[in-house]
């Protein structure tokens, strides 16, 4: 019998203590970050005392398991080759604000998970290569870093609370503050404000023509995009271009397009809407969407874009 009541009390401690685990807070196990991915984060926090703030808790950070943090939005970080964030909490007076730091691996990446998240309407601020300050949330991206702010209070100063801990990071940044190179290609007329993206995977919904800088323009009132699908080299562009035909040529319709360019193609289908491409150098040259001047602006692009 004494047995059997000490193997119960046993048991109702075990359940006890498997219950409150449970229930206590997750942290992001500190082995899932190595040390030589944490330091270079660690050295990008704001100074607390430059700030006039003062840390709450420790650093914590997420690598693989990132989802405990952004649980459904992990996926799309993953997909722009995610190595590590940094998350630190402060408190200036009655304004608590957080920084996190997406280290992205290099600086293609940052941009695009960052371009994926911001809106042409935003507030945007000069800052890094570009971020926006949306009161109570300053984003920028710089380099191969990705930074998120945001903060809470009273007496309507977490504006300046996170101007002020942002540009502290950008400062120890240092370099980076440029969009990428090839964005220059694109031509600058008609331009829409804000639209420049790199999609790493599958964009447009084929994986073979990743990766992908997008623009988008307005013409005559409706919006087409430009895109140049970066092959790496002058033979696998030429075969990316292969690819596009016969898919149009089995999903929709396809024909050659000379007179905008040697080796141009027109395509349009149910799903991929109306297209024309062409390669030329390490490129696919592609306008998505119909438009009065679309092809003109196609043919610009064309004429930017190196043989090599």
């Amino acid at each position: 019998m004494r047995r059997r009541l000490a193997f119960v009390a046993a048991g109702c401690a075990c359940l006890a203590w498997l219950l409150w685990v449970g229930g206590a807070p997750r942290v992001a196990a500190q082995g899932a970050v190595p040390p030589a991915a944490r330091q270079p984060l660690l050295k990008l926090l704001p100074d607390a005392a430059a700030i006039g703030a003062a840390p709450i808790g420790q650093t914590v950070f997420y690598g693989e398991n990132l989802f405990e943090y952004i649980n459904g939005g992990a996926e799309a970080y993953h997909r722009y080759d995610f190595v590590a964030l940094a998350h630190q909490k402060y408190r200036l007076g009655e304004v608590e604000l957080t920084v996190d730091i997406y280290d992205m691996k290099n600086a293609l990446n940052a941009f695009g998970i960052y371009a994926s998240e911001r809106a042409p309407t935003y507030n945007f601020i000069p800052i890094g290569a570009e971020g926006y300050l949306n009161d109570p949330v300053l984003n920028f991206v710089q380099g191969s870093w990705y930074v998120k702010l945001s903060a809470f209070g009273k007496g309507g100063k977490t504006a300046a609370v996170l101007e002020g801990a942002a540009r502290s990071v950008s400062a120890k940044i240092g370099s980076g503050k440029a969009l990428p190179a090839v964005f220059a290609l694109f031509p600058a007329t008609d331009r829409a404000p804000r639209s420049e993206r790199f999609v790493r995977r599958s964009p447009l919904g084929h994986d073979y023509l990743a990766p992908m800088f997008q623009v988008d323009y307005a013409l005559a009132g409706r919006k087409v995009t430009l895109a140049l699908s970066d092959a790496g080299s002058v033979r696998d562009a030429a075969a990316r271009a292969k690819t596009l035909e016969a898919h149009f040529a089995k999903a929709g319709k396809v024909g050659a397009a000379a007179a905008l360019a040697p080796g141009a193609f027109r395509g349009s289908s149910r799903y991929d809407g109306d297209v024309v491409w062409a390669a030329k150098g390490r490129y696919v040259a592609l306008l998505i969407g119909a438009a009065q001047g679309g092809d003109e602006l196609f043919v610009r692009l064309l004429a930017a874009l190196p043989r090599q």
